[in-house]
């Protein structure tokens, strides 16, 4: 054979090398793909989950999918603990133009500080008959929140715990209600008077 042809013929053999090992790697790819999110589908945590913790008060999850709307749509004071970045504003804003009361009390994922208690307390206070909506992105900080106020009214922190446990995992929730107990016994934090 002539070493042009020899050339020609190493080439084919290359391409055809290449498009296989090409073409592998994208059926590979695609596969990796679906798994992840038939996976990623599978653990995914719904739009809006609710939580009745008393009986006018719930916890609620809305995480950036939700459309806000389906989740407020029985109640009269809606509680939102997160931050602008994570999506308050943009929940204001669908609330402008309804009759629900929006309030704002951006809260750490750690244990709730004074003047958060302070404010929910207030709220509670303010509107009495109301149904109201206590949530966050994930759960966690409403489920410590509403953990924390169960404290201040004189319920144990492994009954407050219990109580919430649906939306915080019961060990990392009775972690910052302990931390919160400690704190507010240190800095001698009033109990609210009973409602």
């Amino acid at each position: 054979m002539s070493t042009r042809l020899i050339s020609i013929v190493r080439t084919l053999t290359d391409l055809a090398a290449f498009s296989w090992t090409l073409a592998s790697l994208v059926l590979l790819s695609s596969v990796s793909t679906a798994v992840a999110e038939e996976s990623t589908t599978a653990t995914k945590t719904p739009p809006i989950q609710l939580l009745q913790v008393d009986e006018r008060v719930y916890l609620g999850i809305l995480n950036r999918d939700a459309d806000t709307s389906l989740a407020l749509r029985d109640f009269g004071v809606v509680v939102d603990l997160r931050y602008p970045y994570e999506g308050a504003y943009t929940e204001l804003a669908k609330l402008r133009r309804s009759s629900v009361q929006y309030i704002n009390i951006p809260t750490s994922s750690s244990f709730p500080s004074r003047n958060n208690m302070e404010a929910l307390e207030k709220i509670l206070t303010d509107f009495p008959t109301e149904k109201i909506l206590i949530h966050d992105s994930n759960g966690h900080r409403s489920a410590t929140l509403w953990a924390a106020h169960l404290v201040d009214l004189g319920t144990s922190v492994d009954e407050a715990v219990a109580q919430v446990s649906d939306f915080f995992p019961a060990k990392q929730a009775k972690r910052h209600i302990v931390r919160y107990e400690q704190e507010r016994q240190k800095k001698a934090i009033v109990k609210p008077a009973d409602r």
